[in-house]
C-alpha cells in the first residue's frame, strides 16, 4: 500500500513521498524503510532518526 492511500483512509496529513510502498507493521527499533511504526511519546523521537 502507498502512504499516501494509508493517509487517505486515516483521514491523517502526509509529509514526505506519497508514492512510497508500506508493506507490514513493525516496532521502532526493528522497522526498516518498508516498515510503518507508531510513535506516541515525543521522548523517544530519537529511535526514529
Amino acid at each position: 500500500m502507498k502512504l499516501m492511500d494509508l493517509a487517505k483512509q486515516l483521514g491523517a496529513r502526509l509529509e514526505g513521498d506519497g508514492q512510497k510502498a508500506v508493506t507490514s507493521v513493525a516496532s521502532l527499533r526493528e522497522a526498516g524503510p518498508e516498515n510503518i511504526s507508531f510513535l506516541a511519546d515525543a521522548r523517544h523521537v530519537e529511535r526514529v532518526r
